[in-house]
């Protein structure tokens, strides 16, 4: 690796020290930036240092409360969903569906647009993904003050048009916040229907929850979600046994340190030095989590 040092850590102190406590001491990699900057450009997670506590300012007005709250988009979605599913009276493989749906979702959410699926290579699809997002981003901008302020409530490229007139700068925000809604949610998903499956009294216990706090009809409000428990029980199993992001990387910004393993010294990281937080790695340890490999206990989180 040259004069480069590169730490692999699953300890969860380390975890925190570089992804929260000492979170401006670290940054991506060069060749993260080089990789991701045709498809996020300057977005939030292609960016460091002061650009990127601009992009997070940028974007957080998305994920407060009040705007997840909203679930009818949600709603419609999930039946729609269902509507392929029960139409298919066969053994269905659930991934495909599920991505298309996470996508279609987060579209939806950020853009009133019909969710599209690219084709082709990598920078053609890119394209066609902006060609998609001009037409709105160049309406969003051209609105005055007053129904930019109305029209954020809902949608995300209105939200960021009231800060930045810039197209590129709403493209890169709109497109990581794509990424960010469809690959994570799809696969947690995936990989939650296929644990559950495999354990009748869980998927049961899932079901009867489900039904005690929405009824057969009742549509799920957030503070209803908030009630069903086993649920996300169920999410935290997934999350823990199969992480979306497996592993992640980081570079030390400036020479720093972080804690060294229980009873043993700070680690000292030089500027340059690169950290891979193995989250699958921490997840697998059995002093933390001694039941790891059993989906059918994801009441211990209760």
């Amino acid at each position: 690796m040259g004069q480069k040092r590169v730490l692999v850590t699953r300890e969860p102190e380390q975890f925190k020290a570089i992804l929260a406590t000492k979170f401006d001491s670290f940054g991506h990699c060069p060749q993260w930036h080089k990789l991701w900057r045709p498809f996020l450009g300057d977005g939030i997670f292609a960016t460091d240092g002061q650009q990127l506590q601009h992009r997070r300012w940028m974007v957080r007005p998305m994920v407060v409360k009040n705007r997840l709250s909203n679930l009818i988009l949600f709603g419609a979605y999930a039946n729609k969903l269902l509507s392929k599913l029960l139409a298919q009276a066969a053994t269905v493989d659930l991934k495909d569906p599920f991505y298309r749906w996470a996508l279609g979702t987060t579209t939806d959410f950020l853009l009133p647009v019909a969710p599209l699926i690219p084709k082709g290579d990598y920078y053609r699809a890119i394209r066609k993904m902006e060609e998609s997002m001009e037409p709105f981003l160049a309406g969003a901008i051209a609105l005055v003050e007053s129904e930019l302020e109305k029209l954020s409530q809902s949608d995300m490229q209105f939200t960021i048009a009231r800060i930045s007139k810039d197209p590129k700068t709403i493209r890169d925000q709109v497109m990581s916040v794509l990424l960010a809604g469809r690959d994570t949610t799809a696969a947690t998903m995936s990989w939650a229907m296929y644990g559950i499956s495999n354990y009748p009294a869980a998927w049961a216990r899932v079901r009867r929850e489900v039904f005690d706090v929405l009824g057969p009809n009742e549509k799920p409000t957030y503070e209803a979600l908030e009630d069903l428990k086993y649920v996300k029980n169920v999410i935290d199993k997934t999350m823990r046994l199969l992480p979306a992001v497996l592993v992640n990387m980081r570079q030390a910004l400036e020479t720093t340190t972080i804690p060294g393993a229980p009873g043993e010294r700070d680690i000292v990281l030089l500027q340059g030095d690169r950290v891979t937080i193995n989250t699958l790695g921490m997840h697998a340890r059995r002093d933390l989590y001694p039941r790891r490999r059993r989906f059918a206990d994801p009441a211990i989180y209760l």
